[in-house]
């Protein structure tokens, strides 16, 4: 049991480690995108040069936006389920453990 908790916790640390943020990237440019359309619609304001160009310029705005937001909040989990981890294993007696010498044979 304790290998398999440790295993699940090495898990765990190791895909918010690498973790890179397109997941909240991808939803922040979807949404952005559907406000937008939906804005363009309501609005009446056609296709134009002008309009394409800041339409683009706020999605690629909000992909580094949402990108940002996730590589923080994902860093920010890390270290609280480290701090975690450091409290509980501060809280866990030690065992002395001795090893033998590579004198001692």
């Amino acid at each position: 049991m304790f290998r398999s908790a440790t295993a699940a916790l090495q898990t765990r640390v190791n895909r918010l480690h690498r973790a890179c943020g397109c997941a909240v990237a991808a939803l922040a440019v979807s949404g952005c995108f559907v406000v937008q359309l939906a804005w363009w619609i309501a609005g009446g304001l056609g296709v134009s040069a002008g309009a394409l160009l800041r339409g683009i310029g706020v999605l690629v705005a909000a992909a580094v936006l949402g990108k940002l937001a996730g590589i923080v909040g994902n860093r920010l989990r890390l270290s609280l389920l480290l701090r975690r981890l450091d409290r509980c294993l501060a809280r866990r007696p030690r065992r002395a453990v001795r090893f033998p010498l590579p004198t001692e044979s």
